[in-house]
């Protein structure tokens, strides 16, 4: 797989060369864990299209939004000079960035302070590389998931965007769904003006869970929101009604049972059956390891699933991002770190694990062929082969008799 590569603005020009366009990150696509994943997908996907881009680094500072909207003008302007100081040093013309607030301070407010820009939501961005074909994509794993989407204040109401976001998903094949309160007249979700940063004011309701609340009657696989703040404040809603199971806010994991059939899969046979309290420390573990498995700073589609409470079966969608040597070996520690915490042997590919009646047995190979010398077990007991490599074959080839699967040798 292709490494992301992501240069500051003040490298190019060292080298002779002017990027097409500054990526603005913005303080929560620094700094906040979930907002950092849009970074490098975004940072992924103008690599991907060829789009020749740079980041302050450093130098960039924060847009002085918060400042503003809590009415602290005096600092509001000091950082938009500092940054305007750069960017003009820089001559930067074209300017992209992920999040709203950002968008509409540096398009709607830094002209007047002397930052003339053309600045670009991420959303009109994409559309625009898709028009012009230098980007291609397809449904994947969210075709035909029904996708709910909430317009950001600073994008919607603010800048009067609303089909860009739009237009985009269409393009994944998904079905869209619109809340109650959407486009002109959309809800906040609570975090404008400053609030992300300060406790709730008195009133029976928080309003991101109203938003929370909306979004939910249009009964949606995936809440979608253009905005880092509004994720999470859309994610504290779902956590707080208890979907995070059947609702995603954009989560990069996904049900097994919704992951193509050439998803690469890895199966790791357990010495012996997970207890209850096993089952539910392991399940967080993973869960929160596939969240955070990337191939080269890029996020991988996965997923896992645990079968007869033994087999920890995990699943790739190499049509997004493979994993390449270094992923798969931190999947690996992973795993060790499993065995230990557990005092389990996850690793032994020659130990076989086969099917008498309804009972699951695990045996070393040489015990296997002691059973078969004895005439215990047949060419026809059902082994599990756990050589199978993509979720079509483990469907079709996993469970399947001994004398069709690797074990046949014995025979």
């Amino acid at each position: 797989m292709k490494k992301i590569e992501i240069h500051t603005f003040s490298e190019l020009l060292s080298l002779g060369k002017t990027p097409e366009i500054l990526f603005w990150v913005g303080c929560a696509g620094s700094f906040d864990e979930r907002a950092k994943k849009i970074t490098k997908a975004f940072a992924n996907i103008l690599n991907q299209a060829n789009v020749s881009f740079a980041v302050l680094g450093s130098e960039e500072g924060c847009t002085g939004d918060p400042a503003k909207r809590a009415g602290n003008e005096f600092l509001f302007q000091m950082q938009a000079l500092s940054n305007i100081e750069i960017l003009n040093g820089y001559n930067i013309k074209k300017i992209v960035t992920t999040c709203p607030h950002c968008f509409n301070t540096l398009k709607n407010e830094y002209p007047e302070l002397g930052g003339e820009y053309e600045v670009m939501h991420h959303t009109q961005f994409l559309k625009s590389l898709l028009n012009e074909g230098r980007l291609k994509v397809s449904g994947g794993a969210f075709k035909g998931k029904r996708i709910t989407f909430h317009d950001p204040c600073y994008l919607g109401r603010a800048n009067n965007i609303y089909e860009a976001p739009r237009d985009v998903l269409e393009k994944l094949d998904v079905e869209l769904s619109e809340m109650k309160s959407c486009k002109q007249k959309g809800l906040c979700c609570g975090a404008g003006g400053a609030q992300m940063f300060k406790d709730a004011e008195p009133g029976n309701q928080e309003i991101n869970i109203k938003r929370t609340e909306e979004a939910l009657d249009t009964k949606p696989d995936i809440i979608a929101a253009g905005c880092p703040f509004c994720n999470t404040m859309l994610t504290d809603g779902i956590k707080n009604k208890k979907r995070e199971e059947s609702v995603q806010v954009l989560d990069m994991i996904k049900p097994f049972s919704e992951m193509p059939l050439n998803s690469r899969i890895w199966i790791y046979q357990s010495n012996r059956k997970f207890i209850n309290l096993e089952l539910e420390d392991i399940n967080i573990k993973i869960s929160n390891f596939l969240k955070n498995w990337t191939a080269h700073g890029s996020d991988l589609f996965s997923s896992y699933e645990i079968k007869y409470d033994r087999f920890i079966i995990i699943a790739l969608d190499e049509s997004h991002n493979s994993a390449g040597g270094c992923s798969i070996d931190s999947c690996v520690h992973f795993i060790q770190e499993l065995e230990k915490d557990h005092e389990i042997n996850l690793l032994d590919k020659m130990n076989v694990t086969f099917k008498q009646g309804d009972y699951i047995t695990y045996k070393s190979i040489e015990d296997f062929k002691i059973l078969i010398k004895n005439k215990s077990i047949s060419d026809k007991t059902i082994v599990f082969n756990n050589l199978v490599v993509d979720i079509e074959d483990l469907n079709k080839n996993w469970e399947v008799p001994a004398g069709m699967s690797w074990h046949s040798r014995f025979f």
